[in-house]
């Protein structure tokens, strides 16, 4: 085995443990976010059944109703 191989494969660990960080913050970044929006639209759900007034909590998507 000669040294060059040697340092290539210790290279090959770095960029392996790169990448692994980067999926392990991925994967903790998507988690957060799909808890996020669960506890959003439990909140929307919850001012929907007291009030029936949406514009404070949700304003991302608007509709008109129509009487």
């Amino acid at each position: 085995m000669s040294k060059g191989r040697g340092r290539a494969d210790t290279h090959k660990k770095k960029k392996l443990g790169g990448w692994i960080l980067l999926s392990v913050l991925t994967t903790l970044n998507l988690l957060l976010s799909v808890l996020l929006r669960i506890s959003d639209r439990r909140r929307v759900l919850q001012a929907i059944e007291k009030d029936g007034q949406l514009s404070v909590l949700y304003t991302g998507e608007k509709t008109t109703k129509t009487e």
